[in-house]
Protein backbone atom coordinates (compact mmCIF):
# COMPACT_ATOMS: atom_id res chain seq x y z
CA UNK A 1 0.00 0.00 0.00
CA UNK A 2 1.76 2.91 -1.23
CA UNK A 3 0.50 6.90 0.29
CA UNK A 4 0.75 9.95 -1.91
CA UNK A 5 3.00 12.25 -0.16
CA UNK A 6 1.44 14.67 2.06
CA UNK A 7 -0.78 17.41 2.36
CA UNK A 8 -2.56 15.62 3.84
CA UNK A 9 -7.04 15.32 3.05
CA UNK A 10 -8.99 16.20 6.00
CA UNK A 11 -11.02 13.47 7.77
CA UNK A 12 -14.50 15.00 7.15
CA UNK A 13 -14.06 15.28 3.31
CA UNK A 14 -14.86 12.60 0.61
CA UNK A 15 -12.91 9.75 0.26
CA UNK A 16 -11.90 11.47 -3.20
CA UNK A 17 -12.20 15.23 -2.92
CA UNK A 18 -13.42 16.97 -6.25
CA UNK A 19 -10.13 17.23 -8.61
CA UNK A 20 -10.49 21.03 -8.10
CA UNK A 21 -9.61 20.86 -4.07
CA UNK A 22 -7.19 18.02 -4.63
CA UNK A 23 -5.37 20.71 -7.64
CA UNK A 24 -5.69 23.53 -4.91
CA UNK A 25 -3.98 21.22 -2.01
CA UNK A 26 -1.27 19.53 -4.50
CA UNK A 27 0.83 22.77 -5.72
CA UNK A 28 0.39 23.18 -9.46
CA UNK A 29 4.54 22.57 -9.73
CA UNK A 30 4.27 19.16 -7.76
CA UNK A 31 3.26 17.29 -11.41
CA UNK A 32 1.99 13.51 -11.23
CA UNK A 33 5.80 12.38 -12.23
CA UNK A 34 7.04 14.04 -8.72
CA UNK A 35 4.38 12.95 -6.72
CA UNK A 36 4.85 9.46 -7.89
CA UNK A 37 7.89 9.68 -6.98
CA UNK A 38 7.33 10.09 -3.55
CA UNK A 39 5.11 7.23 -2.72
CA UNK A 40 5.11 6.30 0.74
CA UNK A 41 4.73 2.65 1.39
CA UNK A 42 2.61 1.55 4.77
CA UNK A 43 1.91 -1.78 4.54
CA UNK A 44 3.79 -4.40 2.93
CA UNK A 45 3.21 -8.40 3.42
CA UNK A 46 5.71 -10.92 3.69
CA UNK A 47 4.85 -12.29 -0.12
CA UNK A 48 6.22 -8.58 -1.32
CA UNK A 49 9.25 -8.66 1.55
CA UNK A 50 10.46 -12.20 0.17
CA UNK A 51 10.14 -11.30 -3.58
CA UNK A 52 11.78 -8.34 -3.66
CA UNK A 53 14.38 -9.37 -0.73
CA UNK A 54 13.05 -6.25 1.10
CA UNK A 55 12.57 -5.91 5.00
CA UNK A 56 11.25 -3.02 5.80
CA UNK A 57 9.65 0.14 4.29
CA UNK A 58 13.13 2.08 3.68
CA UNK A 59 15.02 -1.00 1.89
CA UNK A 60 11.12 -1.43 -0.13
CA UNK A 61 11.55 2.47 -1.25
CA UNK A 62 15.37 1.54 -2.53
CA UNK A 63 13.95 -1.13 -4.09
CA UNK A 64 11.53 -0.13 -5.86
CA UNK A 65 13.33 3.32 -6.91
CA UNK A 66 15.94 1.14 -8.89
CA UNK A 67 12.97 -0.48 -10.63
CA UNK A 68 11.57 2.68 -11.81
CA UNK A 69 14.64 3.73 -13.06
CA UNK A 70 15.12 0.58 -14.75
CA UNK A 71 11.74 0.56 -16.20
CA UNK A 72 10.50 3.23 -18.16
CA UNK A 73 6.94 1.92 -18.43
CA UNK A 74 6.30 0.83 -15.16
CA UNK A 75 7.46 4.58 -14.04
CA UNK A 76 4.45 6.03 -16.52
CA UNK A 77 1.69 3.52 -15.00
CA UNK A 78 2.88 4.69 -11.87
CA UNK A 79 2.55 8.24 -13.23
CA UNK A 80 -0.68 7.99 -14.88
CA UNK A 81 -2.63 5.86 -11.86
CA UNK A 82 -1.75 8.87 -9.63
CA UNK A 83 -2.92 11.51 -12.02
CA UNK A 84 -6.29 9.60 -12.25
CA UNK A 85 -6.82 9.76 -8.41
CA UNK A 86 -5.82 12.85 -8.57
CA UNK A 87 -7.85 13.55 -10.53
CA UNK A 88 -10.97 11.94 -8.04
CA UNK A 89 -11.10 8.79 -10.54
CA UNK A 90 -11.35 4.96 -9.32
CA UNK A 91 -8.78 3.06 -11.10
CA UNK A 92 -7.81 -0.33 -11.75
CA UNK A 93 -5.07 -1.32 -13.76
CA UNK A 94 -3.31 -4.36 -14.31
CA UNK A 95 0.05 -4.67 -16.29
CA UNK A 96 2.69 -7.74 -17.09
CA UNK A 97 5.87 -5.88 -15.77
CA UNK A 98 9.70 -7.41 -15.72
CA UNK A 99 11.44 -7.27 -11.47
CA UNK A 100 15.04 -6.97 -11.79
CA UNK A 101 16.79 -9.28 -9.58
CA UNK A 102 19.57 -6.61 -9.48
CA UNK A 103 19.26 -2.73 -9.56
CA UNK A 104 22.41 -2.88 -11.96
CA UNK A 105 21.41 -3.57 -15.31
CA UNK A 106 24.58 -4.90 -16.80
CA UNK A 107 25.31 -7.00 -14.06
CA UNK A 108 26.44 -10.77 -14.90
CA UNK A 109 23.87 -12.70 -12.58
CA UNK A 110 20.66 -10.27 -13.32
CA UNK A 111 17.43 -11.76 -14.22
CA UNK A 112 14.60 -10.36 -14.48
CA UNK A 113 10.78 -12.16 -13.98
CA UNK A 114 7.37 -11.18 -15.10
CA UNK A 115 5.01 -10.65 -12.52
CA UNK A 116 1.09 -9.40 -12.59
CA UNK A 117 1.44 -6.33 -11.27
CA UNK A 118 -2.18 -4.49 -10.25
CA UNK A 119 -2.50 -1.23 -9.46
CA UNK A 120 -5.94 0.07 -7.49
CA UNK A 121 -6.88 3.67 -6.49
CA UNK A 122 -7.69 3.64 -2.66
CA UNK A 123 -8.22 5.73 -0.06
CA UNK A 124 -6.41 5.31 3.30
CA UNK A 125 -7.57 6.14 6.45
CA UNK A 126 -5.15 5.80 9.74
CA UNK A 127 -5.31 5.13 13.24
CA UNK A 128 -6.94 9.52 13.94
CA UNK A 129 -9.67 9.26 11.15
CA UNK A 130 -7.29 11.18 8.81
CA UNK A 131 -7.77 9.90 4.97
CA UNK A 132 -5.06 10.21 2.01
CA UNK A 133 -5.23 9.00 -1.33
CA UNK A 134 -3.20 5.67 -1.89
CA UNK A 135 -2.44 3.15 -4.56
CA UNK A 136 -2.45 -0.11 -3.57
CA UNK A 137 -0.20 -2.77 -5.56
CA UNK A 138 -1.25 -6.19 -5.93
CA UNK A 139 1.67 -8.64 -7.37
CA UNK A 140 1.14 -11.80 -8.94
CA UNK A 141 -2.24 -11.27 -9.32
CA UNK A 142 -4.13 -14.08 -10.26
CA UNK A 143 -3.89 -14.82 -14.08
CA UNK A 144 -3.33 -17.24 -16.96
CA UNK A 145 -0.69 -18.04 -19.20
CA UNK A 146 -3.31 -16.48 -21.99
CA UNK A 147 -3.45 -13.36 -20.80
CA UNK A 148 0.61 -13.15 -20.66
CA UNK A 149 0.35 -14.50 -24.39
CA UNK A 150 -2.08 -12.12 -25.24
CA UNK A 151 -0.10 -9.10 -24.05
CA UNK A 152 3.41 -10.30 -25.56
CA UNK A 153 1.73 -10.62 -28.79
CA UNK A 154 -0.23 -7.29 -28.58
CA UNK A 155 3.47 -5.62 -27.87
CA UNK A 156 5.36 -7.55 -30.88
CA UNK A 157 2.26 -6.18 -33.07
CA UNK A 158 2.42 -2.56 -31.65
CA UNK A 159 6.35 -3.18 -32.04
CA UNK A 160 6.75 -4.44 -35.45
CA UNK A 161 4.93 -0.95 -37.30
CA UNK A 162 6.71 1.36 -35.44
CA UNK A 163 8.55 3.42 -37.88
CA UNK A 164 11.51 3.95 -35.55
CA UNK A 165 14.39 1.07 -35.58
CA UNK A 166 13.77 -1.29 -32.17
CA UNK A 167 16.22 -4.03 -31.70
CA UNK A 168 17.15 -5.92 -28.04
CA UNK A 169 20.63 -6.41 -27.85
CA UNK A 170 22.23 -8.40 -25.09
CA UNK A 171 25.75 -7.02 -23.57
CA UNK A 172 27.97 -9.88 -25.16
CA UNK A 173 26.34 -8.75 -28.55
CA UNK A 174 23.74 -10.81 -29.39
CA UNK A 175 20.68 -9.36 -31.40
CA UNK A 176 17.62 -10.75 -28.99
CA UNK A 177 14.77 -8.90 -31.17
CA UNK A 178 13.96 -6.54 -33.81
CA UNK A 179 11.44 -5.05 -35.58
CA UNK A 180 10.80 -4.47 -39.41
CA UNK A 181 12.99 -1.05 -39.03
CA UNK A 182 15.81 -2.69 -37.68
CA UNK A 183 15.61 -5.47 -39.70
CA UNK A 184 15.16 -2.62 -42.69
CA UNK A 185 18.91 -1.48 -41.17
CA UNK A 186 21.09 -4.00 -39.64
CA UNK A 187 19.49 -7.22 -41.53
CA UNK A 188 17.75 -9.77 -39.67
CA UNK A 189 20.37 -10.30 -36.88
CA UNK A 190 18.31 -12.74 -34.36
CA UNK A 191 19.21 -16.30 -34.15
CA UNK A 192 22.30 -16.02 -36.45
CA UNK A 193 24.33 -18.61 -33.94
CA UNK A 194 27.09 -16.10 -33.93
CA UNK A 195 28.54 -16.34 -30.57
CA UNK A 196 28.92 -13.15 -28.35
CA UNK A 197 31.81 -10.99 -28.17
CA UNK A 198 33.64 -9.07 -25.92
CA UNK A 199 32.41 -5.28 -25.65
CA UNK A 200 35.56 -4.08 -26.53
CA UNK A 201 35.60 -6.28 -29.86
CA UNK A 202 35.15 -4.02 -32.97
CA UNK A 203 32.82 -6.90 -34.12
CA UNK A 204 30.47 -6.43 -31.10
CA UNK A 205 27.44 -5.20 -32.06
CA UNK A 206 26.91 -1.96 -30.16
CA UNK A 207 30.37 -0.84 -31.31
CA UNK A 208 28.90 -1.35 -34.83
CA UNK A 209 26.21 0.70 -33.64
CA UNK A 210 27.94 3.57 -31.76
CA UNK A 211 31.23 3.93 -34.07
CA UNK A 212 30.91 7.27 -35.04
CA UNK A 213 30.61 8.42 -31.44
CA UNK A 214 32.33 6.31 -29.09
CA UNK A 215 31.81 8.95 -26.41
CA UNK A 216 28.14 8.26 -26.50
CA UNK A 217 28.69 4.45 -25.98
CA UNK A 218 31.11 4.77 -22.85
CA UNK A 219 28.13 7.40 -21.56
CA UNK A 220 25.43 4.98 -22.13
CA UNK A 221 27.27 2.26 -20.46
CA UNK A 222 28.38 4.38 -17.15
CA UNK A 223 24.35 5.31 -17.28
CA UNK A 224 23.09 1.64 -17.01
CA UNK A 225 25.76 0.48 -14.92
CA UNK A 226 23.99 3.18 -12.03
CA UNK A 227 20.64 1.37 -12.99
CA UNK A 228 19.30 4.11 -14.85
CA UNK A 229 18.15 4.61 -18.61
CA UNK A 230 20.23 6.35 -21.22
CA UNK A 231 18.90 8.14 -23.84
CA UNK A 232 20.41 11.04 -26.37
CA UNK A 233 21.14 11.99 -30.16
CA UNK A 234 23.44 9.72 -32.14
CA UNK A 235 25.68 9.46 -35.22
CA UNK A 236 25.27 6.39 -36.88
CA UNK A 237 26.20 4.69 -40.36
CA UNK A 238 24.02 5.14 -43.24
CA UNK A 239 23.45 1.11 -42.60
CA UNK A 240 24.79 -2.06 -41.32
CA UNK A 241 26.46 -4.58 -43.40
Amino acid sequence: LLLLPPPMFAAEEQPLPPPQQQQQQYPQQQTAAAIAAKLEPVYLNRSVQQMLDCRDHEEYTFTMDKQLARNPMLAMLFENCVQRLLAGKVTSVRQYTPLFSSPNSVHPTAQAKLVNLQINTCVFQDDSGNTRPALFLWYNAPSSQFDLTSQLKRNYMALASVPSMVSVIAMDGRVLQQNSSSVAYMGFAMGSNIEGTHLGDPCHTLQRLFVLDPDALDEMLTTLQEGKSWQGQLRMPPQLD
